[in-house]
């Protein structure tokens, strides 16, 4: 079934075909042109004045880069509105650059789906699609808009890692000219800045940090092979809360000033992966800018450190597509294909070429990568172990605790049995013997399991250096004892 919309610039009858949908919602329809490929029409089911006068501010003030006749479309930017052509006309929709050939981001920072669609996408390229996310998210930035609803069903990538943003009719829009201000009324919680949660949002008027936050957000996901910034294990009792819990809370996995309820899923790309500037960058975003939000970087900000980042890239030797942090030592990439068994996140162009990407890559399993998974959950236990009891021990309050059972008690006891009363020589003698022993048993069992696992186990390199002390200590005493004791 066909219909005519009126263009507004040329007054123009465009007919549009019902079938020829590209896309459709439960807010509008969105057509293609039949003389027009480069551009598209979005039609409304229900039309409204509000959205009809919030058009007409957008398509009077585009920002820079909306433009179809720009290399490249960062917004899909109201060109021109579209009227109804009965007796009362009104504004239907509007035309807009039409966006061929991309993918939803998804598809993009999902390991599975880009292995799938685009297994040629390397690290460079995610670190390419972020910068020209960053760029897109500036672009409205500058041109006086707030988003209002950055998340990964708005963003489109091209197979060159160019990004579209779409949806725009639903950005904040405040009219330059002092006129109303048009609010965002959708929100997604996964990608919501903390102090947004509480508020009804419908009618709460948001700023360029909430965008910097869903920035952040996003960025993360394409970096670290589509986790969540706050997904992992969670640590303390009862269910695990839901992410936007998470997010109210703060609990960012990766803190460095606070003790997370977070700790990162068990097989995820590691933290340390990501360049150091990096690194810095989500800590501000997510952990300084839970308690000040101006904190969190712009967009300008992270397209500045995501180009350096680029540009210090290293390439392994092994497989060109493994491209890295120029400060990691080894291709963290080569390791995390073993910890996956074999499947490789960024395949070879060989293996692309004759279709082996699918296909996991036959590796020889180590006792080191073989085990990585036990010893993080074993971490995480302890870790939960200390957060139910309350005790915050750091790494020299364990040394000094053990130093005190294992070398200092067992010294005093042995000598005072010998100024106090001769009887407790024997006494003196066998706590030697006990504290001895007792140092002795981490290394044994050390020794048993292997000196690598047990040195997995969070601080297990100071519980081991600590019972070698206390064996020696230990040992000591005993001899000196046995000969006080008899002569």
């Amino acid at each position: 079934m066909a219909f005519q919309l009126k263009r507004e610039s040329t007054g123009e009858r465009l007919v549009l075909d019902e079938g020829n949908t590209l896309g459709t919602g439960g807010e509008a329809t969105v057509y293609s042109l039949p003389d027009d490929r480069s551009l598209a029409a979005k039609v409304y089911l229900k039309p409204s004045e509000d959205r009809a006068r919030k058009l007409v501010v957008m398509a009077a003030n585009p920002p820079a880069g909306a433009s179809p006749h720009t290399a490249d479309v960062d917004i899909a930017w109201p060109l021109g509105l579209l009227w109804t052509t009965g007796r009362e006309s009104r504004i239907a929709g509007f035309l807009m650059p039409r966006i061929d050939d991309m993918a939803p981001i998804i598809d993009v920072y999902s390991p599975y789906a880009r292995l799938m669609s685009r297994p040629w996408f390397d690290y460079r390229l995610l670190l390419r699609t972020s910068i020209n996310l960053a760029r897109a998210v500036e672009t409205a930035h500058l041109g006086g808009y707030v988003i209002g609803d950055l998340n990964h069903s708005n963003i489109f990538v091209a197979a060159d890692a160019r990004v579209t943003l779409i949806d725009a009719d639903s950005f904040q829009v405040r009219d330059p000219n002092g006129g109303d201000a048009f609010l965002c009324p959708v929100y997604t919680p996964e990608f919501t800045a903390p102090e947004l949660h509480h508020l009804g949002l419908i009618k709460t008027e948001r700023s360029l940090r909430h965008d910097n936050f869903g920035l952040g957000v996003l960025v993360f996901l394409l970096l670290m092979g589509g986790v969540h910034p706050f997904a992992g294990v969670h640590l303390g009792k009862g269910e695990p809360p839901p992410l936007f819990s998470r997010i109210a809370s703060g609990d960012f996995p990766y803190s460095r000033n606070k003790r997370p309820m977070i700790a990162p899923p068990p097989i995820s790309v590691p933290f340390e992966t990501l360049d150091p500037e990096l690194q810095e960058l989500f800590r501000r975003c997510f952990e300084d800018g839970h308690q000040e939000p101006e904190s969190r970087p712009t967009a300008s900000d992270w397209q500045d450190a995501l180009r350096r980042a680029e540009q210090d890239l290293a390439v392994c030797e092994t497989n060109s597509q493994h491209q890295y942090s120029h400060h990691q030592p080894v291709c963290p990439w080569c390791t995390r294909t073993q910890q996956l068994g074999g499947r490789d996140p960024f395949p070879s162009t060989e293996a692309v070429a004759n279709g082996r990407h699918h296909r996991a890559i036959p590796v020889r399993r180590t006792l080191a990568l073989d085990r990585v998974p036990t010893w993080r959950l074993q971490e995480q236990r302890m870790r939960r172990a200390r957060v139910r009891t309350g005790i915050n021990f750091k790494t020299w309050h364990w040394a000094v605790l053990v130093i005190m059972l294992w070398v200092v008690l067992p010294a005093l006891w042995a000598l005072s049995s010998f100024y106090v009363q001769p009887l407790l020589k024997f006494t003196g003698l066998l706590a030697a013997l006990f504290y001895g022993m007792t140092a002795a048993m981490l290394p044994v069992a050390a020794g048993m399991v292997g000196w690598r696992r047990a040195a997995a186990v969070s601080r297990g390199a100071i519980w081991i250096t600590a019972s070698a002390l206390g064996l020696m200590v230990g040992g000591g005493l005993i001899a000196f004892i046995s000969v006080l004791a008899f002569y």
